[in-house]
């Protein structure tokens, strides 16, 4: 199952107003955090 930044993803619906949350990372231009960070 693919899902395209139209569709989105599932949700499971909720009688109530629901809060979501998305965590974000800060990268920086160094190398050797970027490679430990791919692997």
């Amino acid at each position: 199952m693919t899902h395209t930044k139209h569709e989105g993803y599932p949700v499971t619906p909720y009688e109530k107003p629901v809060k979501r949350y998305c965590q974000t990372l800060d990268l920086k231009d160094d190398p050797a955090l970027i490679d430990e960070y791919v692997r």
